[in-house]
């Protein structure tokens, strides 16, 4: 037996609420990377120094927005006139 238009037995999903399937990937998922960490801080230091500053590099990404680089355009010489007076012996 079909559903007709406009029938209000059912409101369907509430918004927002997940599927079964997507719960218990995000589970199995949660429990994958608790297997990893357990592991991890060891990993990390059995790494090289030049390795473990590439990966804090690579990490830093994720906690910090990237700055943009600024390109100053224009006349970027300067002339700076410094005066000293022998005169003045204080410091």
């Amino acid at each position: 037996m079909p559903f007709q238009n406009g029938h209000k037995l059912s409101n369907g999903r509430p918004k927002g609420s997940k599927n079964k399937k997507t719960i218990k990937r995000l589970e199995m998922i949660e429990k994958i990377i608790d297997l990893i960490e357990k592991g991890l801080e060891k990993d990390i230091k059995s790494i090289k120094d030049k390795d473990r500053v590439e990966l804090w590099k690579d990490l830093q990404e994720y906690i910090l927005p990237k700055q943009q680089r600024a390109n100053q355009e224009g006349d970027q010489s300067v002339n700076i006139n410094i005066t000293i007076d022998s005169d003045d012996n204080k410091v």
